[in-house]
């Protein structure tokens, strides 16, 4: 094989230069550092959804929250209401019984 020749890629024939066979690494650079940023930017529209999703979820969970202390206060106040009026019915039947 013949001495390494600089500006020439082996075995690819005459007149193909690194340039025009690997592409020019200045653009490859550019490329990469946009593919760069633009990936960042994904990350960052993705991390702003992803926190919109979880905001919507924590206000879907206070929602079922405060509807459930709502249903269990009326619970409350329902046993509190039987309760006083098998208290009074107890009473009454107690003095009932004195007579």
């Amino acid at each position: 094989m013949p001495r390494e020749r600089y500006g020439r890629v082996r075995l690819m024939g005459r007149g193909v230069t690194p340039t025009s066979y690997f592409g020019s690494q200045a653009s490859s650079h550019g490329t990469t550092f946009d593919r760069v940023a633009e990936l960042e930017n994904e990350m960052a529209e993705m991390r702003r959804v992803a926190q919109e999703k979880e905001e919507e979820r924590q206000r879907e969970l206070d929602e079922i929250k405060r509807g459930f202390d709502t249903r269990c206060e009326a619970m409350e106040a329902r046993f509190m209401e039987t309760l006083m009026q098998r208290t009074s019915l107890s009473r009454m039947l107690g003095e009932q019984d004195e007579y």
